[in-house]
C-alpha cells in the first residue's frame, strides 16, 4: 500500500526527469514507467482502469491522487 501518494508521484517525477530520449516526451515517459512504479492495490487499481479513461499524464496523477490520496486525508 502507498503511504504517502503525494511523496511517491514526487520521487517518481525526479526518477522519470533522468530519462531523456530524443522526439520522446516527458509525459510519454512518465505513463510508461507508472506502473512499474506501483505495488498491491495501486498496481491493481491502475490495471483495472479502462481503455483510454487515462490519455494523459496529468489525468493519471490526477486519478492516483484522488484514489490514495482523497480530501478527507488532506489537512485544512
Amino acid at each position: 500500500m502507498i503511504e504517502d501518494s503525494n511523496q511517491h508521484l514526487k520521487q517518481f517525477l525526479q526518477l522519470c526527469d533522468t530519462f531523456k530520449y530524443n522526439r520522446v516526451a516527458d509525459y510519454a515517459i512518465r505513463l510508461q514507467l507508472f506502473p512499474f512504479s506501483l505495488t498491491d492495490n495501486a498496481f491493481t487499481w491502475l490495471e483495472s482502469q479502462t481503455l483510454l479513461s487515462i490519455m494523459t499524464w496529468n489525468e493519471l496523477a490526477e486519478k492516483f491522487l484522488q484514489k490514495f490520496f482523497p480530501n478527507s486525508k488532506k489537512s485544512n
